[in-house]
């Protein structure tokens, strides 16, 4: 099931777990529940909030240029395949500045 929720974060849900992409500031905190893993696409504060992900306890995969040291995160390049809570990726090229 996918769901979405306010501004960019998106919830995908697979065996139980889920992960969810960009779940920032504006985000309800119920996208995160029994999140497994989490995608940060870039730094703006409206993908990412820091004081959720910190005592989330989930995997988060951010690009591996992002400047988030705050998190235990995997770093990951442009067009590197990975798996994340079943789903599989890859990362496009950063299409926004991070200022």
């Amino acid at each position: 099931m996918d769901l979405r929720y306010t501004h960019a974060c998106i919830r995908l849900e697979h065996d139980g777990g889920a992960l969810v992409i960009d779940p920032g500031t504006w985000s309800e905190p119920e996208a995160l529940t029994r999140a497994v893993a989490v995608l940060i696409t870039h730094e703006h504060a409206d993908h990412v909030d820091l004081d959720r992900l910190v005592r989330l306890g989930a995997t988060i995969y951010v690009p591996a240029e992002a400047d988030i040291e705050v998190l235990d995160a995997v770093k990951v390049t442009s067009g590197e395949e990975f798996t994340a809570a079943g789903f599989t990726g890859r990362l496009p090229p950063r299409p926004r500045a991070t200022s």
